[in-house]
C-alpha cells in the first residue's frame, strides 16, 4: 500500500461512517411522529362524504349516536342550527322535538344543520349532519252529532273522563274537526285502563245549541293511522267491553253491516251529506246510504244519553 492509500482509505472510511450515522446503526435525528385527525363514526358507520344526511320524524328528540377515533366531541358554535342541538353521552339530540308544520331552523325548510367537532394532538376535524324532518300525522278526527265546535278533546290515559296534566288535548274547529300533538300518549297511566279518546262540550254547529255538559267518548281504532270520529253511538259502543258484545249492539240497532272500526273511523256526517251525481257508482251509493244510517241511530242516540 502506498503512503498515499494509507492516508486517503482512513479518511474515506472515517467519512462513509459519518454520513451513515457511524458505527452505532442509529439515525441523527428522530423520525418526526405521524399525526392523524379524529376520525367519526355516526350510527355506527365511518363518516366519510359529508354532510351526513339523516332523518328524524317530527315530534322525536333523538338524532344520532356520534363517535371519535381519538379527542372530545363538542357542537360547533357557528354551525347554522347549533342552538337546536344538544350532544351528551355519545348521542346528537334536538333540546325541543322538532314541529314539522312549525320549521325551527336557520332555513325554516325543515333541514337542519349542525357539526361536531373534535381536537387532538394539535388537528381538529369534524363531521357536518343535515337532519331533515319528516312529517307524520298527528291523531285527528271529528266529533258529531251535528259538527261540533269548540270541543275540549282529549286522550283520556287514566280513564276518568276528565282532562289531566300530562294527557294530550285539543279543542275541535268550526266543522267540528280536531287534531291532537304528534307526541300523544295512548298508554295507560292506571292499570286497567283502556285508554279512549273524550270531547267535552261545544256547540252543534247545526243548531247552534250549546253542549256544555255533553261527554262523547270513543275506542281507539285498531288501526291509529285514520282519523278517530267520537259520536253518540261511539259513546255507547265505549262503555261495552267485548268486541263481540259490541258488535251484537251494533247489529240490534240494523247496523249489522257496519263494524266497530268502520263506526270508529268513518266521518259519517261527510258521507251522508256527500252530493252525488249521476256518475256514482253502485258502491258510491251504498256508503252514502250506510253513513245515513248511522247518523240517524246517532241523532236518536244523542237524545236519551
Amino acid at each position: 500500500m502506498t503512503t498515499i492509500s494509507k492516508i486517503i482509505l482512513p479518511v474515506l472510511a472515517t467519512t462513509l461512517l459519518t454520513a451513515c450515522g457511524g458505527g452505532s446503526g442509529g439515525g441523527s435525528g428522530a423520525t418526526p411522529p405521524v399525526v392523524t385527525a379524529p376520525q367519526f363514526t355516526v350510527d355506527g358507520a365511518s363518516a366519510g362524504l359529508q354532510p351526513v344526511s339523516l332523518e328524524v320524524a317530527e315530534g322525536q328528540i333523538f338524532v344520532a349516536s356520534v363517535s371519535v377515533s381519538k379527542g372530545s366531541i363538542s357542537i360547533a358554535a357557528n354551525s347554522a342550527d347549533a342552538e337546536a342541538f344538544e350532544f351528551s353521552g355519545g348521542t346528537v339530540s334536538f333540546k325541543t322535538a322538532p314541529d314539522f308544520e312549525n320549521p325551527g331552523d336557520a332555513d325554516s325548510n325543515n333541514i337542519y344543520t349542525v357539526r361536531l367537532e373534535a381536537s387532538a394532538e394539535g388537528v381538529t376535524a369534524g363531521v357536518t349532519l343535515n337532519v331533515s324532518i319528516t312529517d307524520v300525522a298527528e291523531p285527528n278526527g271529528r266529533v258529531i252529532d251535528g259538527p261540533v265546535a269548540n270541543a275540549q278533546i282529549f286522550v283520556d290515559n287514566n280513564c276518568n273522563e276528565q282532562l289531566d296534566d300530562g294527557e294530550a288535548s285539543g279543542v275541535t274547529d268550526s266543522k267540528g274537526y280536531w287534531q291532537l300533538p304528534v307526541d300523544a300518549s295512548f298508554e295507560p297511566s292506571e292499570e286497567g285502563c283502556v285508554v279512549k279518546i273524550v270531547a267535552i262540550g261545544g256547540t252543534d254547529t247545526q243548531t247552534g245549541k250549546s253542549l256544555p255538559n255533553q261527554v262523547l267518548v270513543s275506542d281507539l281504532p285498531k288501526d291509529r293511522s285514520k282519523p278517530v270520529v267520537v259520536t253518540p253511538l261511539t259513546t255507547v259502543i265505549a262503555s261495552i267491553e267485548s268486541e263481540e258484545e259490541k258488535g251484537q249492539v251494533l247489529e240490534a240497532l240494523g247496523l249489522e253491516s257496519t263494524s266497530v272500526e268502520d263506526l270508529l273511523t268513518t266521518d259519517v256526517w261527510a258521507a251522508a251529506e256527500e252530493d252525488l251525481d249521476e256518475t256514482a257508482t253502485e258502491e258510491q251509493k251504498a256508503a252514502k246510504e250506510k253513513a245515513k244510517a248511522v247518523q240517524r241511530v246517532n241523532a236518536q242516540v244523542a237524545t236519551i244519553i
